[in-house]
């Protein structure tokens, strides 16, 4: 390759890649807008994790405090594939329907 042949190829590869930027620029401002709602709920959640975590264990010691909701739960799930795989759900159910 001559000089002037080198030169002209590196003028256009520099000219691509300087359009493979603006693309890829432009791509991640997309990307920020599609993502921005999820962004701000994230963050909401972070922000009061505490509230969002002692509601969940208030909720859980709600549920465990009446059986009748644990064993209706436990059926319910008992009718899914999800059941089939768990172990966890297995015990629960045995401890659950054995203790009568």
């Amino acid at each position: 390759m001559k000089a002037s042949q080198r030169a002209e190829h590196k003028a256009r590869l520099l000219a691509q890649i300087a359009q493979q930027r603006e693309q890829l620029s432009q791509a991640a401002e997309g990307w920020l807008d599609a993502t921005q709602g999820l962004d701000r709920g994230w963050q909401l959640l972070v922000r009061y994790r505490h509230l969002a975590l002692t509601g969940g264990v208030v909720l859980l010691g709600w549920g465990l405090l009446s059986r009748e909701r644990l064993t209706r739960l436990y059926r319910r799930a008992r009718r899914t594939s999800l059941y089939r795989h768990s172990p966890l759900l297995l015990s629960l159910g045995g401890w659950l329907l054995g203790r009568r």
